[in-house]
């Protein structure tokens, strides 16, 4: 009797201590699935050696602007006196490794030094309101759109350490996503990818599958790589005076009025003959420079991060291996790197287009119309000052800066709607999924300012139970432009 007892007894404290775990993970019917943003590079900042009195933030870097310009000075008289352009490339490639170094990894890939990033914890219900309500623009101001969606307590932010091997970070985004499910009571999330989120969710998927995925917004993101690194990775160096003072164009210097004054006179230097014999001349010693550049910073630094392979395109992968690859690589970092190219980027379509037969929702925004970093020939590519727009569309065809598709052209891909822009920019028919593929012109990397008509926009995406489309809502057609200054309004391209 007493050992019959002492079973219904042991039975009944089991059953007890199961009560809190199921009451935990009960189902929650509002009707909203949990968002996750998950983040970009350099949103939140990078700290060596946190919680000791060395504690030092060293990333986003924050140099020593008057050493760097007498650094820089300094080698160019050099250059000028002795007509070799060693001295000043030396000079430029100091003041990079003081920037980029603490953030270097080893040969296996792994951080070379005690640096890790600030980690957001827990729903946004439990943050400070200010932290998202605050934000002026960019990811905060995403998070602000989707907390007037689904409320605080379904909405998260994953950022991580995106120096790091994409693929092992995938195991982290795993154990997020499993948290945030346990927490909300919901059996699938949303994923908001930011920038270099592309990236990080394509691992996840390529990883885990999208078993536990109902929706993926790609916004500003490099799920197709980016054309910038893969040049930069090969090893070429390339300056178009158009793309360098196009560029310079998109910066913001001051107040509205000497805004307007600096874009007219970058508009006027972009085409000056004055600056010709300038631009000619640094691109024959341009080989000299991109030697030093690539020994001295690229192997040092950059390469020497597995995320950074992640950008890589397939048609320069292998090149780009043999000629930035760190001299003391070891093979687990190739593996790593080899792991996500081959079996994600290379696979991406396959990847995405399974998720979106099983009714994985997907969306994709990309923006145009501003040129891309000056030092290769992908700055004649249109993007949204960092990632090109076919990389970040998904495909689409696109006319170079400045210059439209050829007179007469007919879209190449689906023939069931038209997806040319009324530019004549763009063809969005070459998209992976042209019919959820939005476009913005003169829109700004993530940009999304604060009460803008675009975070009105993101707020209604984040609002929709069904896949919407570029057809869904008179509002929102497939090409918006926006005011290339204030970014606060969105009206279709004419």
């Amino acid at each position: 009797m007493k050992k019959a007892l002492s079973v219904v007894l042991a039975l009944c404290i089991a059953l007890s201590l199961t009560v809190p775990a199921f009451a935990a993970q009960k189902a929650c019917d509002c009707g909203d699935l949990p968002i996750v943003l998950v983040s970009g590079m350099g949103v939140l900042p990078f700290t060596r050696d946190a919680g000791t009195p060395q504690a030092e933030v060293v990333f986003p870097p924050h140099p020593n602007i008057a050493k760097c310009v007498l650094r820089g000075l300094r080698g160019l008289f050099m250059t000028l006196f002795t007509f070799d352009v060693k001295p000043f490339a030396d000079a430029a490639a100091d003041i990079a490794l003081d920037m980029l170094l603490p953030m270097a990894c080893d040969a296996d890939g792994n951080s070379l030094y005690n640096v890790a990033p600030q980690l957001i914890e827990g729903a946004m219900s439990e943050q400070d309101a200010s932290l998202y309500e605050d934000a002026g623009s960019a990811e905060f101001a995403i998070i602000r759109s989707a907390v007037q969606a689904v409320d605080a307590d379904h909405v998260y932010y994953y950022n991580f350490d995106w120096r790091l091997d994409p693929m092992t970070n995938a195991d982290d985004l795993k154990a997020y996503v499993d948290r945030v499910l346990r927490e909300t009571g919901h059996e699938k999330v949303r994923l908001a990818a930011c920038s270099m989120g592309g990236v990080q969710t394509m691992a996840y998927l390529e990883k885990y599958g999208h078993d536990k995925v109902d929706t993926i917004w790609f916004l500003s993101a490099a799920f197709c790589g980016l054309l910038f690194v893969t040049n930069v990775f090969s090893g070429e160096l390339q300056f178009s005076q158009e793309s360098f003072f196009g560029w310079l164009q998109t910066l913001e210097v001051g107040s509205e009025k000497t805004d307007k004054v600096f874009d007219k006179l970058m508009g006027w230097c972009a085409h000056a003959k004055l600056f010709a014999p300038l631009f000619s001349l640094t691109n024959k010693l341009s080989d000299k420079v991109n030697s030093i550049v690539i020994d001295r910073v690229i192997r040092k630094t950059l390469s020497t991060m597995p995320g950074m392979w992640s950008f890589v395109r397939d048609e320069r992968y292998e090149e780009d291996k043999k000629a930035t690859l760190p001299l003391d690589a070891s093979e687990t970092f190739v593996r790593r790197i080899d792991d996500y190219h081959y079996n994600v980027s290379c696979r991406r379509e396959e990847i995405l287009n399974a998720a979106a037969e099983d009714g994985v929702q997907i969306v994709v925004i990309s923006h145009y119309n501003n040129g891309c970093v000056p030092v290769t020939s992908s700055a004649l590519a249109h993007g949204d000052s960092l990632i090109e727009t076919t990389c970040s569309s998904g495909g689409a065809t696109v006319a170079d800066y400045g210059y439209t598709l050829p007179e007469g052209y007919v879209q190449q891909g689906c023939k069931e709607h038209n997806h040319l822009s009324a530019d004549g920019v763009i063809d969005a028919s070459t998209c992976m999924f042209p019919d959820s593929t939005w476009f913005i012109k003169n829109m700004a990397h993530v940009g999304c300012n604060k009460d803008s008509d675009y975070a009105e926009m993101l707020r209604w995406m984040f609002a929709q139970k069904t896949q919407p489309t570029v057809f869904s809502d008179a509002r929102y057609p497939q090409f918006l432009q926006t005011d290339a200054k204030t970014q606060m309004t969105l009206s279709p391209v004419e």
